[in-house]
């Protein structure tokens, strides 16, 4: 999976989980499901721009 796939898909996973909350009004399992995912779309992002930048491929497959 590339690594826009990836952070869109981590995107869609927190999304999910923030319209799921309000049916279930559970702090601590919304916070225990998004904390992990935050941190990876930050190590994606910051790669993506990394990669950006230097001027390399941004379809690297991090597979």
């Amino acid at each position: 999976m590339k690594i826009l796939d990836q952070i869109k898909a981590i995107d869609e996973h927190i999304c999910k989980s923030i319209d799921n909350n309000s049916i279930l009004k559970d702090r601590g399992f919304l916070s225990q499901d998004i904390l992990p995912q935050l941190r990876n779309l930050i190590e994606h992002c910051s790669m993506y721009i990394n990669l950006c930048l230097n001027g390399l491929d941004d379809n690297i497959s991090l597979e």
